[in-house]
């Protein structure tokens, strides 16, 4: 901690942020309203625990590493840390949806049958839907995701949208290690892990829920396909998307 502190002086940086402090705010509510209820078993109860744990150490050599700076960054990490991702899958769901009108229709059907009193809710929230090879220590090992959600030979015509695939009937069909979009096995994304990976889908399937029940969506002409940007990290548009947003009528 002290060299961060270090890195802002030199930096100009302040630390003491007005959106730390609101952030500081409302992390100090909940724990005192976690304190005085029930458990609900999630990430922030995990804190308090190991927190609880950790401060329970008497020995003189212990290191106290969960103080209330690092509890509230893993807070905040929490909330930003999955926005990229969630973003990026908002965006090219978007335009999948904009592209093929008859599943978008379907999908606004299906959410307007689950409100309740005209409103979302969690719970009716719907679910949008071996080799001879021999590695050596050391070795580095890259899987081709894209290459993999793409091969014809496990997903016929791949470049169609097509929604129903991964409808409860048809998961059996879905070959294993042929859809990866988290990997898999005790390496996969930490998020699937600790909780943050159901956060991300459930901001994900409430952002593409308002937006489908609040406007038809429509592709520009010329903008059909899109173009990604190579990047090791996230798959992203080159030129961004664009989509045709209509104000839908509300009875």
């Amino acid at each position: 901690m002290r060299n961060w502190q270090r890195l802002f002086n030199v930096l100009g940086m302040k630390e003491a942020l007005e959106e730390v402090g609101f952030f500081r705010s409302v992390q100090e509510e909940t724990i005192r309203t976690r304190q005085a209820s029930e458990k609900r078993r999630d990430f922030l109860d995990l804190l308090l625990e190991a927190w609880a744990e950790d401060s329970d150490t008497t020995s003189a050599s212990a290191k106290h590493v969960l103080t209330d700076k690092v509890m509230l960054a893993q807070c905040i990490l929490f909330l930003l840390a999955g926005y990229g991702t969630a973003a990026s899958t908002v965006v090219f769901s978007s335009h999948l949806l904009a592209r093929n009108p008859k599943p978008q229709q379907r999908l606004r059907q299906e959410l307007e049958l689950v409100k309740e009193e005209g409103k979302l809710t969690y719970q009716g929230m719907p679910d949008i839907p071996g080799t001879n090879l021999h590695l050596k220590e050391g070795d580095l090992v890259q899987f081709p995701l894209w290459s993999f959600h793409h091969d014809p030979s496990y997903w016929p015509d791949p470049e169609q949208f097509r929604s129903d695939r991964f409808l409860s009937e048809n998961k059996i069909n879905i070959k294993n290690f042929t859809h990866m979009p988290f990997g898999m096995g005790p390496r996969n994304c930490l998020g699937e892990i600790m909780l943050a990976m159901r956060f991300a889908l459930m901001e994900t399937k409430v952002a593409l829920a308002k937006l489908i029940l609040a406007a038809d969506l429509r592709i520009p002409p010329g903008h059909e396909d899109i173009d990604m940007e190579s990047s090791p990290f996230l798959l992203r548009p080159k030129h961004g998307v664009y989509i045709l947003l209509t104000p839908r009528k509300h009875e």
